[in-house]
């Protein structure tokens, strides 16, 4: 098995494992959304794209491994999966879609690549993150409500060549500590950081 189509295992909630994975290349959108009963998922590096809310509303998953090679992550693919309780998001991938781990209520490990470019609109809203976020030069924009109601302690970003921090972005978040440094252009949008404590 290569790929996984479009709704291939949707609303399957009785479905506890599903093998092979390790040659899948491609999950079509919505492939495993509300898999009810999945708890792991763990992919290869063969894997290159996972389409939007691929695997939306399975809501005893508490592990996915997305392999080295990601490139593609759709909008949602994780929503409101709200056993999951660490995330590592591979270098490969460079633009974290817009709300692609919303509502993840029990998330709070959050390991991001090192080459991410643009952090998408509500991509970690309501999502208890425990660890500190570090970004590096590739960083461009960070989306609106991005991480509003987050835990994350404290935002490092290191040699930023220009960056958008967007509306509400660490809303009502739990940071203790922001360390910017960067080469050119910085904006801070309205309510960025408002209310942090």
């Amino acid at each position: 098995v290569v790929s996984l189509g479009y709704s291939s295992l949707r609303g399957c909630s009785s479905l506890t494992t599903i093998t092979p994975l390790s040659s899948i290349v491609s999950i079509d959108s919505y492939a495993f959304y509300g898999c009810a009963s999945l708890e792991s998922l763990s992919f290869s590096d063969s894997l290159l794209m996972v389409g939007v809310e691929a695997m939306r509303q399975c809501t005893s998953l508490k592990s996915v491994h997305l392999g080295s090679s990601l490139k593609t992550a759709g909008i949602g693919m994780l929503r409101i999966n709200r056993a999951l309780e660490s995330l590592t998001l591979p270098d490969s991938l460079t633009t974290i879609s817009d709300a692609l781990a919303y509502g993840c209520k029990s998330l709070k490990s959050l390991i991001l690549g090192k080459y991410v470019k643009t952090i998408g609109r509500e991509a970690f809203h309501s999502c208890p993150i425990q660890n500190d976020i570090m970004l590096y030069s590739s960083i461009e924009s960070i989306g609106v409500t991005a991480f509003y109601y987050s835990s994350v302690p404290s935002l490092t970003v290191i040699n930023a060549s220009r960056l958008d921090i967007g509306l509400s972005t660490f809303h009502t978040s739990s940071l203790t500590k922001v360390n910017i440094t960067a080469r050119g252009h910085v904006a801070i949008s309205a309510a960025a950081f408002y209310n942090c404590k």
